[in-house]
């Protein structure tokens, strides 16, 4: 009697193992499914990363063709205040505009103060 409860323990035991084997069997295809999914995740991150830098680089160059062409516009007439006037006449959004007009004087500034200082270097008289 006593070798059968123990045959009986073994195979409580071997099923027990078995039972085991299964789940860590499951949980490691899971685990794979897992990696799998974040793995695609990855790629399509990195492609949606990829077509935001495409885009904001497409936003720069508008926004130097614009600069550009507002340029152009201030030579034309010769004053980067009526230019913005005119501009604005044009314009739908007020919000916008005064976004834009902001940049587009900030610009000016920045360009003729480059050229005061490479037409009067620092400690130079003319």
């Amino acid at each position: 009697m006593d070798d059968r409860k123990r045959l009986g323990q073994l195979e409580e035991l071997m099923a027990e193992m078995i039972r085991r084997q299964d789940q860590t069997k499951e949980t490691l295809q899971n685990l794979s499914q897992t990696v799998g999914n974040l793995t695609e995740t990855v790629s399509n991150l990195a492609e949606t990363m990829g077509s935001l830098l495409e885009t904001a680089g497409n936003l720069a160059e508008t926004m130097g063709s614009l600069l550009e062409t507002v340029g152009n516009l201030a030579e034309t007439t010769g004053n980067p205040a009526e230019t913005v006037n005119q501009l604005a006449q044009n314009t739908v959004s007020r919000q916008g505009f005064e976004y834009f007009s902001n940049a587009i004087l900030g610009y000016f500034e920045r360009t003729e103060a480059r050229r005061v200082r490479a037409d009067f270097p620092a400690g130079k008289d003319r």
